[in-house]
């Protein structure tokens, strides 16, 4: 199997976290390629390039668009840039990874990468916000995936790498929620794919400051409430629809 990564997002404090990234690039034997905003600092990107030996690069310019957008734009050209060095090189990879600059990846099953088995399957890390397993609630209870860490084949990434283009031409512009994750999970039912959740843990090196941190989540707090009564109806609203009809029909007979 042959692997490739691009890595988008900001650079920030990427020193940090970069080494984590590195480790399991070598552990699969993973080709890196680097989307660089071209506002970053010039030292920033040679220590980035030096530390990640990237088989290629390229050089982007922000739109003007809330920093989701232009997140799924960045994406789009990571995958962009990987399927171009495949033509030029005549490589194939089996599999492209996703993944950000400011993520460490704290633990991960060293076969995980070999266990795959090609299917149409979209594949995310556990993300660690406070505690280890936190993540299933994220994934599980709130229906969102993690858009930081996510890996396919050909096939699943073409469409996932491109939802910038989706984006774009909906209604929904503008990302309602300002939450990507969860449109990311709403794309996923809508192709009525599946997605595996992989034995790699990883968190973030934050810029916020963890209080700073807290008030974004505390803000989410109307959506996380609507996702979770949403969910609970969308799953038993069959069952509390016929104990409504059997009730009032009780009563009714009753009479």
């Amino acid at each position: 199997m042959k692997y490739s990564m691009f890595i988008s997002g900001g650079i920030r404090n990427s020193h940090d976290t970069i080494s984590s990234i590195i480790d399991f690039c070598e552990n699969f034997k993973i080709d890196i390629f680097l989307v660089i905003d071209k506002s970053e600092k010039k030292e920033d990107i040679d220590k980035i390039i030096e530390i990640c030996k990237p088989k290629g690069i390229i050089y982007v310019t922000s739109i003007n668009a809330n920093s989701h957008i232009n997140m799924w734009y960045k994406i789009k050209l990571g995958y962009k840039l990987i399927k171009k060095y495949e033509k030029q090189t005549n490589t194939k990879y089996d599999y492209y990874i996703r993944a950000r600059y400011d993520i460490i990846i704290d633990n991960y099953d060293k076969n995980c990468l070999y266990k795959l088995d090609n299917k149409n399957i979209l594949y995310i890390g556990k993300r660690k916000f406070f505690i280890k397993n936190d993540y299933i609630l994220l994934n599980f209870i709130l229906s969102i995936l993690n858009d930081e860490f996510f890996m396919g084949n050909n096939k699943i990434m073409k469409i996932y790498c491109n939802f910038y283009d989706i984006i774009i031409k909906s209604n929904n512009s503008d990302m309602q929620y300002n939450l990507s994750e969860y449109h990311f999970f709403q794309f996923l039912k809508l192709y009525y794919h599946e997605y595996k959740v992989l034995d790699i843990l990883h968190s973030f090196k934050h810029q916020k400051t963890p209080s700073k941190h807290l008030l974004n989540l505390i803000s989410k707090i109307p959506y996380f409430l609507n996702s979770i009564i949403t969910k609970f109806l969308d799953k038993y609203i069959f069952i509390i629809i016929n104990i409504i009809t059997l009730a009032i029909f009780y009563k009714f007979i009753k009479r």
